[in-house]
């Protein structure tokens, strides 16, 4: 298992994040960064590939992000604007069809 870190003043956190409450399953809760879309197919991991990614596709709705074992706050927030590129560029590519 791997398990996020974050260096928060002199010492290290675990990066957790709260589901949307919105999720038909397990909302609310607590988990480890990730993410989820509806039935993955080859558009979705294109996008974050092209925006540059690196992620699998792990399951029907599981898309897992591959980090590095080390992680500045930039990078993380680096990382953060190439999810959101991808989006927008899926979100255009759908709206087009």
């Amino acid at each position: 298992m791997l398990v996020p870190l974050v260096h928060r003043g002199d010492a290290l956190s675990i990066l957790f994040t709260r589901r949307n409450e919105h999720l038909r399953q397990h909302a609310g809760q607590i988990s480890f960064p990730g993410g989820g879309v509806e039935g993955i197919d080859a558009d979705v991991i294109a996008a974050a590939r092209d925006a540059g990614l690196v992620v699998l596709p792990a399951g029907d709705n599981v898309v897992r992000l591959l980090p590095p074992l080390t992680l500045s706050e930039e990078e993380a927030r680096e990382g953060v604007a190439l999810m959101s590129k991808a989006a927008s560029a899926l979100e255009m590519k759908v709206a087009a069809q």
